[in-house]
């Protein structure tokens, strides 16, 4: 049988993709209605598969060329791996050759297919829709009105033809008129009634957020001529453009994905076959698409080309834009693709904080898409106050990455949000679905974001991978650390760029983060287990190394420490990292990480977190592994027994088990206690004895430890000070005031002048002591230090009342309070006001006020230590009690006692903010 002739019609200079057969065909392919073939005396409806169908009606609509299988199983069975699709199309070709070529029919005479190719040959189908096409000007009687095409199949390269089908068969009976128009005037009146949209997906479910970036990005391709899309696979790029797609009121639509192509050799070749354009001759396919884009005013939105990155993609690019100045690019891609034009970042949904309540939590959109999703299985789903802090904790762990939240809200028929969450918290199991809305590229979290890292450069890889060792936001010069100083701006910039790092604003510095489901996908990621220990082997011991020269003060200037402020601040602010750092190191080496918190904790006692390491201290001390640091170990829990507010009798009765003949009475230990009980008012005690300190500070000098010998110095006059003996322990102040103005200890050298300041104020000296207690507060200012400002305040505030400056007094108590707020150090809080109400009582004779104040201290005491204030206390207040109902009736007194006790801290706070502007106490209304 002699092949059939075959012919096109032209448009323009295009070949339009279908082929008019003037010759006998074997074949007759119906694809109006439902599809069946005929010819050789039979008719054909019963098919292997619908994908056989498929593969047949998109071979006979594409006849002039050899189609690469690649581009076939991309084209028919985009949702599967690319191995599997070539098995599934060789399979659908061998039951389609059974059906049309039958013995009676020489092989080859339908079909030529080699191991690269397929092609339907030439001739040997006519079909339905090519005749329905070629008769744009005819009559369509004959053909059924309302006869779909291939109704039931959505794939994706039929869109081109079932837009120009319906075109015409809305065109053709719409008006008799419009039949007589000739062919270009139909299409241009087409066009202007509805700009095509080709390849474009119907919205099945409601679009979720991203209001902000489609205003953008609709505002830029208005304005310029190539737009690029990049973030991590799931975070929605399809789905936005697609949506920016379909609103797209005035131009043509064009939508190609090139998921899963492996090369630009079939660049031109996915376009083309997307709007319906080809060529007979395949080497002039990108002259005949480049003519085809350039009919008319489009946005060509190409889809998935992280794979295609590089010089060649760009210069395609560059190719495509130049053909036609009506033409514009909307991108998307996983990597920086080079190109130029603007760029956009897609970020992941905010995630609830929190203290945030239902109505707030309800807003985020993290939330909205977990419950819209998850109300498409299961319609009763909702947020309630019972499952509010579960939902909380699980939209944290999964980042606000989007299909992994899309994933896990189809979990919600089979689980509660608490299960999930202990699900996910406590394994490695993968989130997934085998739902039929999502393609074989997204049923799988750890899929996809195993194809996006794997997509990286090595060296951001390799940087991504130490990321994942750091905790909470990060800094780049603790990042930096990890690469021993070097250059990291380039991988960080390719992280940042492509949306696996965040940066985030935290006290005005930047840090950076690594969303959550990206850090629970990197820390169970197969392959990359050896480089994770190493990064966390590198990380513990840089850390382990700054705890310890947090005492030494050895210069770090890639961190940009100079100073102990400087260890401070960089070792608070990355607080999270070391906490979870020295808790892996702990179980392998306790006496090391005892060490290094001791080694910090000398000075590094005001930072919030004060209390984990008061309670990580207790429970070193009954390690039986930690018998050598015990005596350390007591010294720093009586620090923080004093910072925290807690009776030091706690801290006695926890070690009474592990007491030694080291902490007896004389020895270091227990002269720290003392002191700090000798504070607390818990119990008067005997001073440090002048011998024993000298020993003791012998013994550090002995071994080039100058801190501690200067530590045991300031504990020494520290407790003549407390206990107001008449030893003259200035000559020792100057002493060490003199060594350490030659050190760069500056927090240090800063006590040893507070040390100055307490020796002149209990000496009534207050001309000498008011001047180096303002200094110091000046420079706790400026270096941050929050426990310098608030008791050289303190001293001030006492040094003012002593001297009956009332006014300046109050101003001072109240000041000293509002820095204690400021620095959130509410058991602190208490003692400046404790001491305006001593003022206010004793010098003053304000005795309403003075007790209204007392309780004021003692809600502030309640609501940070739990308990009731210490006895030594109450017995004060019963003498303050005594004294004032001398003069003002007790039920008065009991009252104001109570009113002062209701207050709330914002209340209080209030309070002091309209002291310290000089305020009086008639003025406010209580």
């Amino acid at each position: 049988m002699a092949n059939a002739l075959s012919g096109a019609e032209s448009f323009g200079g295009v070949t339009f993709a279908f082929e008019i057969f003037k010759g006998m065909s074997v074949w007759r392919l119906q694809l109006l209605g439902e599809p069946k073939v005929s010819g050789l005396d039979q008719e054909i409806k019963r098919f292997e598969s619908r994908r056989a169908v498929a593969l047949l009606a998109y071979l006979v609509l594409h006849p002039n060329y050899a189609h690469p299988r690649e581009v076939l199983v991309d084209r028919i069975w985009p949702e599967v791996d690319p191995q599997v699709g070539r098995n599934r199309l060789k399979q659908a070709l061998a039951s389609l050759r059974r059906l049309l070529e039958p013995p009676i029919l020489a092989p080859g005479t339908v079909f030529i297919a080699d191991k690269q190719s397929v092609q339907i040959r030439p001739g040997s189908f006519s079909c339905d829709l090519i005749e329905v096409l070629e008769s744009l000007g005819a009559s369509l009687e004959e053909w059924q009105r309302d006869a779909d095409l291939l109704p039931g199949y959505y794939d994706e390269w039929l869109d081109g033809f079932r837009t120009r089908y319906d075109a015409i068969r809305f065109s053709v009976f719409e008006s008799s008129e419009e039949q007589d128009l000739p062919q270009t005037a139909r299409e241009a009146q087409l066009r202007t009634r509805l700009p095509e949209k080709i390849g474009l997906q119907p919205e099945i479910r409601s679009f979720i957020g991203r209001d902000k970036e489609i205003e953008e990005v609709v505002s830029l391709t208005r304005s310029d001529r190539i737009i690029t899309l990049i973030g991590i696979g799931g975070i929605g790029k399809t789905s936005l453009v697609n949506r920016i797609g379909l609103i797209e009121p005035d131009r043509r639509v064009i939508f190609v994905s090139f998921a899963g192509t492996p090369d630009l050799s079939v660049f031109f070749h996915l376009i083309g076959q997307r709007i319906g354009v080809t060529s007979q001759d395949s080497n002039r396919v990108e002259e005949v698409v480049l003519q085809a884009l350039a009919l008319e005013p489009t946005l060509l939105i190409l889809d998935n080309l992280e794979q295609l990155a590089g010089p060649s993609l760009q210069s395609v690019l560059r190719d495509l834009l130049a053909a036609s100045e009506h033409l514009d690019l909307l991108l998307t891609s996983r990597v920086d693709l080079g190109i130029g034009g603007s760029t956009r970042n897609l970020s992941f949904f905010p995630v609830p904080e929190e203290f945030q309540e239902i109505e707030a939590v309800s807003q985020l959109e993290s939330t909205r898409l977990f419950v819209e999703r998850a109300r498409k299985s299961r319609a009763d789903f909702q947020i309630t106050p019972r499952n509010l802090g579960a939902m909380k904790s699980l939209l944290k762990l999964l980042g606000g990455h989007p299909l992994a939240i899309e994933l896990c809200a189809s979990w919600v028929p089979m689980f509660s949000v608490s299960e999930i969450l202990s699900r996910l918290s406590e394994s490695k199991l993968v989130l997934s679905s085998k739902s039929t809305q999502y393609d074989l590229r997204h049923s799988s979290l750890d899929q996809v974001l195993a194809t996006s890292f794997e997509l990286l450069n090595p060296g951001a890889k390799d940087l991504l991978i130490k990321a994942a060792v750091l905790r909470g936001d990060f800094s780049y010069e603790l990042l930096n650390l990890l690469e021993d100083g070097g250059e990291i701006i380039d991988s960080l910039s390719e992280l940042i760029f492509s949306g696996y790092i965040h940066t985030v604003e935290v006290a005005g510095d930047t840090k950076y983060r690594i969303p959550q489901a990206l850090l629970r996908f990197l820390n169970h990621y197969e392959g990359i287990d050896e480089e994770l220990k190493a990064a966390e082997q590198k990380l513990d011991e840089a850390l382990l190394s700054l705890l310890r020269d947090s005492r030494s003060m050895k210069v770090q200037p890639l961190l940009g420490i100079q100073d102990q402020t400087g260890y401070m601040t960089f070792l608070q602010s990355e607080w999270e990292t070391v906490w979870n750092s020295m808790q892996r190191m702990r179980g392998k080496d306790p006496s090391r990480v005892t060490k290094a918190w001791l080694d910090c904790l000398w000075y590094w006692i005001v930072i919030p977190e004060s209390q984990l390491i008061y309670h990580e201290l207790l429970e070193m001390s009954n390690d039986s592994r930690l018998d050598a640091e015990l005596l350390p170990i007591c010294e720093s829990l009586g620090l923080l027994s004093y910072k925290l507010g807690h009776h030091l009798t706690y801290v006695l009765e926890q070690l009474e088990l592990k007491t030694t003949k080291e902490f007896q009475e004389g020895s270091l230990a227990w002269a720290e206690c003392s002191i700090i009980r000798a504070r607390f008012n818990i119990k008067l005690v005997r001073r440090l004895d002048k011998e024993f300190a000298e020993k003791v500070a012998a013994y550090w000098a002995a071994e080039g430890d100058t801190f501690r010998k200067i530590f045991i110095h300031r504990m020494y006059v520290t407790s003549v000070l407390v206990f107001n003996t008449t030893d003259d322990v200035l000559p020792l102040i100057d002493l060490y005031f003199t060594e350490l103005s030659k050190s760069n200890w500056n927090l240090l050298f800063q006590l040893t002048k507070f040390d100055r300041g307490q020796y002149f104020f209990y000496k009534g000296d207050y001309k000498k002591s008011t001047p180096i207690f303002e200094s110091i507060v000046e420079w706790g200012e400026k270096h941050s230090n929050p426990r310098l400002i608030c008791l050289s305040s303190s001293f001030l505030a006492s040094s003012a009342s002593v001297q009956k400056r009332w006014t300046e007094a109050v101003i001072l108590f109240a000041r000293t309070g509002l820095f204690y707020v400021e620095f959130n150090d509410i058991v602190a809080l208490s003692f400046p006001i404790w001491n305006l109400a001593d003022h206010l009582i004793n010098q003053e004779e304000q005795y309403l006020w003075g007790m209204r104040v007392a309780g004021c201290s003692a809600k502030v005491w309640r609501h940070a230590v739990g308990t009731d204030l210490p006895e030594e206390d109450q017995q004060l207040m019963r003498e303050w009690m005594k004294v004032a109902e001398q003069s003002v009736p007790r039920d008065q007194l009991e009252a104001a006692l109570q009113l002062g006790s209701s207050m709330s801290l914002a209340e209080i706070t209030d309070l002091l903010i309209h002291l310290d502007a000089g305020g009086r106490f008639e003025a406010l209304n209580w």
